[in-house]
């Protein structure tokens, strides 16, 4: 979620991108993540660029945390 409210809207290997930088995880790791955000309202599909679906957050910042 840091990454996507960070950098905005961003496809799944983005988000790996920006993460690898601080900690290296699996493609179908954060793929995984990204998908059960989406399933709890915590994230949309806004586009598609060939195969590849674009999220970003539509749960503020301070929500997810009073949620946690």
């Amino acid at each position: 979620m840091e990454v996507l409210w960070a950098h905005g809207a961003l496809a799944v290997r983005q988000v790996q991108d920006k993460l690898s930088e601080q900690d290296p995880y699996a493609y179908t790791t954060i793929q995984t993540i990204i998908y059960r955000l989406e399933a709890k309202g915590a994230l949309r599909r806004t586009g598609k660029i060939g195969n590849a679906h674009i999220f970003e957050a539509i749960l503020p910042r301070d929500a997810a945390r009073r949620h946690s």
